[in-house]
């Protein structure tokens, strides 16, 4: 039920909405005889909703990420959303054009501005959108710009919102309705007020500083795309340190010259508490900066957030595949594991509970962490290693993971790495008889 209750939620609400619109009918026969008025009036409500629900989701609420299991499934999820959101707000004018056609002869002068301030404002908020959104997809953007504007979606929300509320309609009318829109509004705006100007200076945070500073230089990766250098940072506390489980991310500020001050998410390569060590590749304008940061400079870290960790020790058999620079929230995990081994479900790992991993490579050069996962199996029981470099072994699959499986209902598959490796392996597990929640995906690629 947790893996959905979030789900839920935002179809109860759709729901919601599209019972205060029928009960906004003096007449319901009108829904069927004025069909393009009701596809109109729908798309606006409907997609409202949602695009109220893409700022809720996300805010980095902590009771969000308990409701949708995690942020890199959130993430997603929002994704869809907007997307979903974006196109019924734009049918929403087409539908309009379409019930208008009859009397006005198809004139399009709807679509321009002029006349009504409530109206004008709908169409400049829908026009922010689809600028915003092909800035985002075309614009080929810093990271810095990307995030910068993303900020003015709130603009859009500001302007739907006042279209809503004040265009002549059912919401205007029906007092219900008008409260209940008026409800996810504010929702959506505390949410983008919260992400926006109170996350930086609300949420848990922690100071640390660069101790340690290593950098693994491997050759291009050609399999999967991935970028070939990963910088490897220590950091010390420097007052209270934070609190995470294994398989955590969190978000890392660096005050480094030469790199902006955005937060960044990146996985926990470690379970100690005293010191927090990041795996980063760099693979992008912001990374690529990476190697500018010295020891002893300062970084602030928010959260933690992530539910990776949660069925870690639920089934009596795990398989783990990490693949590329997707081993860093094992490396947590594993190191949670054995300096606290009662961290995950109150006890510790029994003798018949076995954790097999395999870490997925093109080669051995590119195994960096290799030496580190053998010498944990001599400290962790139960953990089996397995090195899988696809230019000798070929490539991983399905049936390599399941071999030694002799029960696949008490089997739980976590994968992170490439979006394709997860995406080929889940499909193939499936395709074995292995159930959607006994695959448990960390999503974030640019961990």
């Amino acid at each position: 039920m947790k893996r959905y209750s979030g789900k839920l939620l935002i179809l109860f609400s759709l729901l919601i909405t599209l019972g205060f619109y029928l009960l906004s009918k003096s007449d319901l026969s009108t829904v069927i005889i004025l069909p393009w008025f009701t596809l109109d009036q729908l798309s606006a409500l409907l997609g409202s909703v949602l695009f109220a629900w893409s700022f809720i989701l996300a805010s980095r609420w902590a009771w969000i990420e308990l409701a949708f299991g995690g942020l890199d499934q959130i993430y997603r999820l929002h994704q869809k959303i907007g997307k979903l959101a974006f196109g019924l707000l734009l049918a929403h004018p087409l539908f309009l054009l379409a019930a208008y056609a009859p009397m006005r002869g198809g004139d399009a002068g709807l679509l321009l501005p002029g006349g009504n301030l409530a109206n004008d404002l709908g169409k400049a908020g829908l026009l922010v959108m689809a600028i915003i959104i092909i800035a985002l997809i075309y614009g080929k953007l810093r990271y810095d710009w990307f995030v910068k504007i993303q900020k003015f979606f709130g603009l859009a929300l500001a302007f739907g919102i006042f279209h809503i509320l004040f265009v002549s309609s059912d919401v205007a009318d029906y007092w219900p309705l008008g409260w209940w829109m008026i409800l996810l509004f504010a929702c959506g705006l505390v949410a983008y007020i919260y992400r926006e100007l109170l996350y930086a200076r609300l949420s848990r945070r922690h100071y640390y500083e660069v101790a340690e500073i290593n950098n693994h230089d491997n050759p291009p990766s050609q399999r999967y795309g991935e970028a070939s250098q990963i910088i490897e940072f220590n950091l010390r506390p420097l007052g209270k340190p934070l609190k995470h489980h294994g398989g955590q991310f969190a978000y890392f500020s660096f005050c480094s010259q030469g790199l902006t001050e955005e937060p960044h998410p990146f996985s926990l390569a470690s379970g100690n508490e005293q010191v927090l060590r990041l795996a980063c590749r760099l693979c992008g304008d912001w990374t690529n900066l990476l190697p500018q940061v010295k020891v002893g400079d300062k970084v602030t870290v928010f959260g933690p957030h992530g539910h990776f960790y949660d069925d870690w020790q639920k089934y009596r058999q795990t398989i783990a595949v990490a693949g590329g620079i997707g081993i860093t929230p094992f490396l947590g995990l594993l190191d949670a594991e054995r300096q606290k081994p009662r961290l995950f479900g109150g006890r510790a790992r029994t003798a018949n509970q076995t954790i097999n991993f395999f870490y997925a490579c093109k080669n051995q050069t590119e195994a960096i962490f290799d030496a580190e996962l053998r010498a944990l199996t001599q400290t962790l029981n139960g953990l089996t290693y397995n090195l899988c470099l696809s230019q000798t072994d070929g490539r991983l699959t399905a049936d390599k993971l399941l071999a030694d499986v002799d029960d696949l209902s008490s089997t739980a598959v976590f994968l992170c790495g490439p979006a394709t490796m997860m995406k080929d392996l889940a499909k193939q597990l499936q395709a074995r008889g292995m159930k959607k929640e006994q695959i448990i995906f960390e999503d974030f690629s640019y961990h």
